[in-house]
């Protein structure tokens, strides 16, 4: 009877370790990671949204893609509000490079190109996002690579687009066109 009494007393323990343990990497999560980061970039001198339990920005994001899709787009028309409402806002408010939120994942928007030079030149550091297995299927090639591969073959394709060769290119095309 007592080791009975002993062995359920183990495992409500061990139930409550492990609901203990599940609470605190959910608050992690969900709470404590994203304003964490936000500290950080705001320290970094962007600006954007503050974090929102749970879903972040996405409501303000399907609003105004709705509201820019319901209105009616003529041809000479800046597609940036159309396409991209949420951003194109963002922009406006906080600046060329901001952060805004997908749930509790934060997104970085950095317009300025010495700082996307600096980002690119940083591959390392900046890791590439997971793709689901069906992208991975479909994008394949320089874009899906990482590390030593993707700085092998970025040295293999960079004399590509030289400038002087891609003049050529062009001229080349412009002949073809008036051509036929």
């Amino acid at each position: 009877m007592e080791v009975d009494a002993a062995m359920m007393m183990m495992c409500v323990g061990f139930l409550i370790a492990f609901v203990i343990m599940f609470l605190t990497k959910a608050l992690n999560w969900v709470w404590l990671e994203p304003k964490r980061a936000e500290r950080f970039l705001r320290r970094q001198g962007l600006k954007g949204n503050p974090y929102t339990l749970f879903f972040g920005d996405i409501k303000a994001m399907s609003m105004m893609l709705h509201q820019a899709k319901s209105k009616p787009i003529l041809i000479n028309d800046d597609v940036a509000p159309r396409l991209a409402p949420f951003q194109n806002h963002l922009v406006k408010v906080s600046g060329k490079n901001s952060f805004f939120w997908y749930g509790p994942k934060i997104t970085v928007n950095i317009m300025d190109p010495e700082a996307i030079k600096e980002v690119l030149n940083m591959m390392n550091d900046f890791p590439k996002p997971i793709l689901n297995p069906l992208a991975k299927f479909l994008i394949t090639g320089l874009v899906d690579l990482e590390g030593e591969k993707w700085s092998k073959h970025r040295k293999i394709i960079n004399p590509a687009f030289n400038i002087i060769k891609l003049k050529v290119f062009l001229l080349f095309f412009i002949i073809l066109e008036f051509s036929y």
